[in-house]
């Protein structure tokens, strides 16, 4: 039974000794336990084929999401995101799920991309998240009931007789036309014009004709003996003649024609109708000068 004093100093150094060993490997245990939780939450770095093939996947994801097809682009970065756990494919699955109309997917998928974004996007994305949190609560809000009005049954109204017809006077018959002085004032104004051209040809002849007269002479036995650079004077003198009297005839076949239809304008029009055609021709000959003229009624 006995126990000495230094039986007691050897238990309270043996247990002295115990304490610390004990404390030292409960806190071992700790640490290693903090370290599996640690490597269960980090994922796994990717493989270079994994990789390779994340990055063919997201390649297709934005092709499709260029052609409008959001649903496959969908698959496609979601199995991106799960071989490569690139917080960028966050960011275009987004994208892709709020165009296919998948608001709350979209807003999840950013809310895991904000931390990751650029300091100066991280506003912008959460303004975003915001925006697509306001689309989903107010795509939940039931709309206010319409109360059901019944509606008003308006009395078919009674038909008003129908009038009798009015009897319409037969309208008088329009005036007849009155004289048309078109042609006859285009033939007056036609044959003036052959006139005064008429007029400024002859004068033009006589001019031409006195100055070969001062050039030329007559011998004794009456012929005109001129000099050869006078015979262009000549010459001229008879076309201008030529055309003088030409133009003298024009206007007044032009004249008759404006008097005949002058004057059957105002006799009221003949009792059938008729058709009226000048042709006139002319042609220049050496030494004169030819001018015919056919009238038809």
């Amino acid at each position: 039974m006995g126990r000495g004093p230094s039986g007691l100093i050897a238990l309270i150094a043996l247990v002295a000794l115990v304490a610390p060993g004990s404390a030292r490997a409960q806190d071992e245990s700790d640490e290693a336990a903090e370290a599996v939780v640690g490597e269960a939450e980090a994922p796994r770095p990717p493989t270079p084929e994994e990789d390779a093939r994340a990055r063919e996947l997201f390649q297709l994801g934005d092709q499709l999401y260029e052609h409008g097809q959001y649903d496959a682009a969908i698959d496609a970065f979601e199995e991106a995101y799960r071989l490569s756990h690139r917080p960028l494919m966050l960011f275009n699955l987004a994208n892709a799920q709020e165009r296919a109309g998948y608001l709350e997917a979209a807003a999840t998928s950013l809310e895991g991309y904000v931390d990751h974004a650029p300091a100066d996007e991280r506003v912008a994305v959460a303004n975003r998240i915001a925006a697509l949190r306001e689309r989903i609560a107010a795509a939940h809000v039931e709309p206010t009931p319409v109360e059901s009005v019944e509606p008003t049954v308006t009395p078919e109204p009674t038909p008003a007789p129908t009038p009798a017809p009015r009897v319409q006077p037969e309208p008088s018959p329009p005036p007849p036309p009155g004289p048309d002085f078109t042609p006859a004032a285009v033939l007056l104004g036609v044959a003036g014009a052959f006139l005064v051209t008429g007029i400024g040809l002859g004068a033009g002849a006589l001019d031409l004709r006195s100055q070969v007269d001062a050039r030329c002479s007559e011998t004794s036995d009456g012929r005109h003996v001129c000099p050869a650079d006078v015979e262009p004077s000549i010459a001229d003198d008879a076309l201008l003649s030529g055309l003088a009297d030409a133009s003298f005839g024009l206007a007044a076949v032009g004249a008759a024609l404006g008097v005949y239809f002058l004057a059957d304008a105002l006799s009221g029009g003949s009792e059938r109708e008729t058709e009226a055609s000048i042709e006139a021709g002319g042609a220049v000959l050496p030494g004169a000068v030819a001018v015919s003229v056919r009238a038809r009624f």
